[in-house]
């Protein structure tokens, strides 16, 4: 049986829009003697061949390489292999979505404040296809007191004033973009001198 493999074992793929190519590694049972490829979208019934760059290499391996170039090119691929024995008869099949900037993060909350700094928590939202940091922000008085970034959404600012109301913003950050923040407020704890006095 003919099968192809997504280089990377993706079964989803997103890519950012006329720029990035993606790349399919059929590993052949056969002889890849006369080997052919059809690649096409499962948009339209029957389903066009679209675009692609074969590559042969000298193992029984042969590489596929797909560039997204317009937003009709994201969807579901199907491919089949052809050799001199015949064509693979049910299609692979690979969702390709294009990637963006990542939702916001959700459910935000202040713990374990003391009078110099704040922890916060959050739950991801969607990274929009692509690897997301996290970004904290503290605001007071309309100016960024402290900032913490982190690849997880468990954030920490420090060297904030005793007493004082922040105003905090969590992004979420990727290649594509940064997400609308969270904001909400956590406030420090007042200094011990100043509440023994």
């Amino acid at each position: 049986m003919l099968r192809w493999k997504l280089i990377h074992d993706y079964k989803q793929a997103n890519f950012p829009p006329a720029s990035s190519t993606i790349a399919y590694q059929p590993p052949l049972h056969l002889k890849p003697l006369s080997l052919s490829s059809l690649l096409s979208h499962s948009h339209s019934k029957p389903p066009p061949p679209v675009p692609f760059s074969p590559s042969r290499s000298k193992s029984q391996h042969s590489d596929l390489r797909y560039s997204p170039v317009s937003d009709l090119d994201y969807g579901t691929l199907l491919c089949w292999a052809t050799n001199a024995v015949g064509t693979q008869r049910s299609p692979c099949t690979f969702t390709v979505f294009p990637a963006g900037k990542p939702d916001a993060a959700a459910s935000c909350i202040a713990f374990n404040e003391t009078e110099r700094s704040v922890a916060v928590s959050c739950e991801p939202g969607y990274s929009g296809g692509v690897d997301q940091s996290f970004l904290l922000e503290a605001w007071d008085d309309g100016v960024v007191r402290a900032t913490d970034a982190s690849d997880t959404p468990l954030l920490q600012v420090t060297g904030l004033r005793p007493g004082t109301r922040y105003t905090l913003k969590v992004f979420a950050v990727n290649t594509m973009g940064r997400s609308q923040p969270y904001v909400f407020t956590a406030f420090t704890l007042t200094d011990v001198a100043e509440r023994r006095t």
